[in-house]
């Protein structure tokens, strides 16, 4: 039996007891559990496909004997204003196989179905387990020079049922939604603007700063940090060979060739490809 007490907020009426309600409580939960991992912030140029985001875990918290769950389907939501980086979203199974994939056009969100069909309790979630889901996507080939994330929002942007079509409600586990994505770069595929380091100003340590840079073609790469009196002082790419059509990604953590942390102040990445040189500016601070 519970009664629920009811208070104005206003002061005007006095608080107030209900009558005594009887409750029958099912032995089985009526809910679901999520959670999420994101993937490192990362940088893509226009038309990059297969970008993995964010892993989606989803829990059934009954016991072994009780019902199945599925993933109905996910409404993801874009931090831009209205979607011009992706192209298409897809949803991936725990052993990387594409569940589903769907055109984004232009709003900021996007509902993706995931096991709208399946009833049998073979393709369920049993009780006591979990399923991971992959969020991936592909970018488009007009995506600008822009940052973005997508997350999913709210309990109702998770669309979990039981085998039978009852909705459950879902509850958070370690994350609060809104279950955000890292940040996505999208890059320009012109050398000269793609090359820079974040974050910049850095302090020197083991994380360092990243320092990347789109190559179109395939050629010889030499890459290295100078002071501002043109001393060498770091060699990263020593005149390899490098396929192009990528971006290349390489940790500085602030010290010098022969492993000694450099001094405050301003250096130069000087990235040589075939026969052409690009700079970037590398502030470092303690």
């Amino acid at each position: 039996m519970y009664q629920i007490t009811a208070t104005d907020v206003s002061g005007t009426y006095p608080p107030a007891t209900s009558d005594p309600i009887s409750v029958t409580v099912n032995a089985y939960a009526s809910y679901a559990v999520a959670d999420y991992t994101d993937y490192p912030a990362t940088s893509v140029v226009p038309g990059q496909q297969n970008v993995n985001v964010m892993n989606l875990i989803v829990t059934n918290p009954n016991a072994a004997a009780g019902p199945y769950y599925k993933l109905v389907g996910v409404t993801l939501t874009v931090s831009t204003s209205n979607n011009n980086c992706i192209s298409s979203v897809f949803v991936k199974d725990s052993a990387g196989n594409i569940i589903n994939s769907v055109a984004w056009g232009g709003g900021s969100t996007q509902f993706v179905p995931v096991d709208a069909l399946s009833n049998t309790a073979s393709a369920g979630i049993a009780g006591g387990a979990s399923a991971t889901y992959t969020i991936g996507l592909d970018i488009s080939a007009a995506a600008p020079d822009t940052g973005f994330n997508i997350s999913v929002q709210q309990p109702l942007s998770l669309d979990v049922q039981k085998l039978d079509g009852t909705v459950l409600y879902v509850q958070p586990n370690t994350n609060q939604f809104p279950f955000t994505s890292n940040r996505i770069s999208v890059i320009s595929t012109n050398t000269s603007s793609s090359f820079y380091n974040f974050p910049n100003p850095f302090k020197p340590g083991a994380n360092g700063t990243t320092i990347q840079y789109y190559l179109a073609s395939d050629a010889k790469v030499s890459f290295a940090i100078y002071d501002l009196i043109s001393r060498r002082v770091k060699t990263i790419v020593g005149g390899e060979q490098q396929q192009g059509g990528q971006i290349y990604r390489y940790t500085w953590d602030g010290t010098n060739d022969i492993h000694k942390t450099v001094i405050d102040g301003v250096y130069y990445g000087v990235l040589k490809i075939a026969d052409k040189e690009y700079f970037t500016k590398i502030v470092v601070i303690k």
